[in-house]
């Protein structure tokens, strides 16, 4: 049986000059009680297309809102690590 992870998000906002408080990044984690993975993502505007690739749009849409504000997010649902890693971060997150 295929291991399952929670995903978790975490914003990363820009902190001074003229865009404060603009999502820059969201660091990633996921984790399954046993193993931890964590990469980041520069945000490019897709992350509510990305996410709804897991999730369904209206659910990706309010994730995308939610890290705007700064929130820490919890993706509802357990994902294999295949279906996650690479979607929110490109080749580079090995």
């Amino acid at each position: 049986m295929p291991r399952t992870f929670i995903l978790t998000a975490i914003p990363g906002l820009l902190v001074e000059g003229e865009d404060t408080g603009h999502l820059e990044y969201v660091t990633f984690v996921a984790a399954d009680g046993d193993e931890t993975h964590k990469w980041f993502s520069t945000n490019t505007g897709t992350y509510a297309i990305d996410f709804a690739q897991i999730v369904d749009g209206a659910t990706a849409f309010s994730i995308v809102q939610r890290l705007r504000r700064g929130e820490t997010v919890v993706f509802p649902g357990a994902f294999e690590l295949h279906q996650i890693k690479y979607q929110f971060g490109g080749a580079g997150n090995a």
